[in-house]
């Protein structure tokens, strides 16, 4: 398990760099979940962890699914399960649902390893943020690779967590 951060200034190829990332990861039979962060979205709870996990769990055949959402994952359904209910989740900086995320990461990535592509994390929303940064500092013995792309000294981003990711 590693986390890399690509960062910075715009047009400086970062996106690009992630898509031949995530290009060559496919190609060597990694399941490969991507996201973007927007500004539009930024104020969306776990709107980020929902773009990464939704279609690995629509893919996932009902017996699958409800394996990977089992037990410690549980709380996770509620967040980026397709028919999950976000404003049902409990408070987004719980340590109940960063757990369920991790757990639920771990257990995709235990198929078959697993590559984690978030594009201009700058405009994450705040509970994803959090939860990647829980991610990242637990990622390791997980056959995962987390990638984040961000730009340096974005205005209106969430300086404080995306140190706590650069931390890690």
């Amino acid at each position: 398990g590693q986390t890399l951060l690509v960062e910075g200034a715009a047009g400086a190829g970062k996106s690009a760099l992630l898509q031949a990332g995530a290009g060559m990861a496919r190609s060597h039979g990694l399941t490969t979940l991507t996201a973007r962060g927007s500004e539009i979205e930024q104020e969306f709870a776990f709107g980020l962890a929902r773009q990464l996990l939704e279609p690995a769990l629509s893919a996932a055949a009902p017996a699958q699914r409800d394996q990977l959402l089992a037990g410690p994952a549980a709380p996770a359904a509620l967040t980026v399960a397709p028919d999950g209910d976000p404003s049902a989740s409990p408070p987004p900086d719980s340590f109940g649902m960063m757990r369920a995320l991790f757990v639920l990461i771990a257990r995709l990535a235990a198929d078959r390893p697993l590559l984690l592509a978030v594009d201009d994390a700058h405009w994450g929303d705040a509970s994803s943020l959090r939860a990647l940064s829980y991610l990242a500092g637990r990622i390791e013995g997980v056959p995962a690779v987390l990638v984040l792309s961000l730009r340096e000294d974005e205005p209106g981003a969430p300086e404080h967590l995306l140190d706590q990711l650069r931390a890690e």
